[in-house]
């Protein structure tokens, strides 16, 4: 039976700074990552639950960005079913097409504790930021706290 309700929500996921220090040691994260990491969800009329993040994986780092200097942003949708599948990540905005490209490719690989509504288990539609910082200004942004 296919689950004819589907929500869109917006999720900001904070994710903490050191376990998404990818191999080249450039850092990729939420934004609110640096505001206390608090998580963010819109109020959707019929939710009961949000959906939950129980694994996170980490967007490698571009090196030929990494190596120019450049940052980005990127914003994933996720299409999550439910069972807490990611089944869909795509990047509706990005500063850059590698950057997309990185965090899609790590979108995919979360997974949620589903979304509920009435006591059902639902699919669900969050949007993610994954901001990818160099350490330098990850550094200072810390120390300017």
């Amino acid at each position: 039976m296919k689950t004819k309700l589907v929500i869109s929500c917006a999720i900001a996921i904070a994710l903490s700074g050191s376990s998404l220090v990818a191999a080249d040691q450039a850092t990729a994260r939420s934004p609110e990552a640096r505001d206390g990491g608090v998580s963010k969800v819109a109020h959707i009329k019929g939710m009961d639950q949000a959906p939950v993040i129980e694994t996170r994986v980490a967007p490698v780092y571009p090196r030929e960005l990494r190596e120019k200097g450049i940052q980005g942003l990127v914003t994933v949708e996720m299409l999550i079913d439910s069972t807490g599948r990611v089944v869909e990540a795509n990047a509706v905005r990005a500063t850059a097409p590698a950057f997309a490209n990185q965090a899609v490719e790590a979108a995919r690989q979360w997974t949620f504790k589903p979304a509920e509504a009435k006591g059902q288990k639902i699919s669900t539609r969050v949007l993610v930021p994954f901001e990818f910082v160099m350490p330098q200004i990850a550094a200072w942004e810390a120390d300017s706290r």
